[in-house]
């Protein structure tokens, strides 16, 4: 024989109103205390190449003077900030969803080795921005040619 369990129907009570207020604004709360995760706050791609390293990062919404890039002690730092803009004649609303994020932002990048910093180029279209930073010349790699010559002597055992 199979037992099957039934659902008691549940019945609203007074108090279930202000549980669903308590619930909405513990999630209003969450939502404008959490950290801000400073690794999605800029998703990027690193990509590098035998004479290069090139990064692309997703910064939507700002124009070239609005972003900061500066290289000091192999690290490449990207920063800015996104302002709130109220669009003119706008009319007075609530909003129901606001997922966009405005502020100071910043993310930090190590280089993986060495790089030109007086060669480095930095382009900005359709909110990617693209920096290329060439690898220094003393860090890129170099064949050393072997070259044939005497044998090696013995070294005599005392």
């Amino acid at each position: 024989m199979i037992a099957t369990l039934r659902r008691r129907p549940q019945i609203a009570t007074p108090f279930d109103a202000l549980w669903d207020v308590r619930r909405d604004l513990d999630r209003i709360f969450d939502t404008f205390a959490a950290p801000v995760d400073t690794t999605t706050a800029l998703p990027a791609e690193v990509v590098e190449t035998e004479g290069e390293v090139r990064f692309l990062i997703e910064i939507p919404g700002l124009k070239p003077e609005d972003i900061e890039l500066t290289v000091e002690n192999s690290v490449l730092t990207v920063s800015g900030e996104k302002r709130w803009q109220k669009v003119e004649g706008e009319a007075k609303g609530e909003y129901h969803v606001m997922e966009r994020k405005y502020g100071r932002f910043a993310r930090a990048f190590s280089l993986p080795h060495k790089v030109d910093s007086t060669a480095i180029e930095a382009r900005y279209e359709q909110g990617v921005l693209t920096v290329t930073l060439p690898t220094a010349e003393e860090a890129k790699p170099r064949r050393i040619q072997v070259r044939a010559g005497e044998p090696a002597r013995e070294i005599e055992a005392k």
